[in-house]
């Protein structure tokens, strides 16, 4: 197993490993890294459903979705297809409901913080990829934190912001939710700044679920966000990957921000993604929407 750098601010690439059957040592480094490095990239691998299952529980309890019309439902429980092809394999209009509920995926976030136990890592695995554009780019908040200048890290320190699912999802002219929809996932506090509980890194919290910070209007808070993020974006701090068949990114949001960028929509684009809850979860598998 060859180990390489993706990025100079975070992010390593794991290559000559075939995930279903690693060594124990490769196993724990790529646990290890997944934990740590922010990114990883483990390219060439090809991996079932129930293979990419197994594949995420080494970082934890899966994360299992409540079916909405946005998404394909053929899929195993814990498994979310990214895709522009129905369940027939034809690829969908643009104007579809997945095209449109997935153009909030282009907003810098991070997965599922609008939810109380934000996903750890998210893991995903590229079956068909597009010949140009279509790239996910992630940014190092971790970085971009130890950049700031101390007197600005005591101040946003003491800052909470509000994370609210349908305030990027209405952004993006995607209104038709309803109560049910509201009820499962109402909006959640969290730090502006936080602890990352296995490194003990500090990295900020952002993204487009960020409906306010207590103490702002809205504003101040639309007005803080687009700087930090500006901030958290700039390219030193940005790793931005380029698909192929077989890639498996492991990705980190308790220490990154990420987004899509766009691609034809007329060309096919199969891929699949599992998470695992955050720290400080009890319980059995329960399902969420996201």
């Amino acid at each position: 197993m060859k180990v390489a750098p993706l990025a100079p601010a975070f992010g390593l690439r794991f290559e000559g490993v075939d995930v279903r059957s690693m060594s124990d040592s490769e196993r724990r480094e790529i646990i290890r890294a997944g934990n740590s490095a922010g990114v990883v990239h483990i390219p060439g691998q090809s991996l079932s459903e129930e293979e990419q299952l197994e594949f995420t529980r080494l970082y934890g309890r899966i994360r299992v979705l409540r079916v909405n019309r946005a998404r394909n439902s053929r899929r195993l429980p814990g498994i979310v297809e990214i895709s522009n092809v129905d369940a027939d394999g034809n690829v969908v209009p643009p104007g579809s409901d997945m095209i449109r509920f997935s153009k909030g995926n282009m907003m810098w976030h991070s997965d599922y913080s609008y939810t109380a136990d934000w996903a750890a890592q998210s893991i995903l695995h590229a079956l068909e990829a597009v010949s140009k554009g279509g790239e996910t780019e992630w940014a190092s908040t971790e970085a971009a934190y130890d950049a700031l200048p101390e007197v600005e890290q005591a101040r946003l320190s003491r800052l909470t912001a509000t994370h609210d699912r349908f305030h990027s999802r209405i952004k993006n002219g995607f209104t038709d939710f309803t109560e049910e929809d509201y009820r499962l996932t109402p909006p959640v506090p969290h730090p502006l700044v936080t602890t990352h509980p296995v490194t003990g890194r500090k990295a900020l919290l952002l993204g487009s679920h960020v409906s306010a910070i207590d103490g702002m209007s809205e504003t101040e808070t639309e007005a803080l966000v687009a700087e930090l993020t500006a901030h958290c974006c700039q390219p030193q701090f940005v790793y931005s990957h380029v698909w192929m068949p077989g890639d498996i990114i492991v990705w980190d949001n308790r220490s990154t921000l990420h987004r899509g960028r766009p691609a034809d929509p007329t060309e096919r684009r199969v891929m699949r993604r599992t998470a695992v809850f955050g720290e400080g979860v009890e319980g059995p598998e329960v399902q969420v929407v996201g």
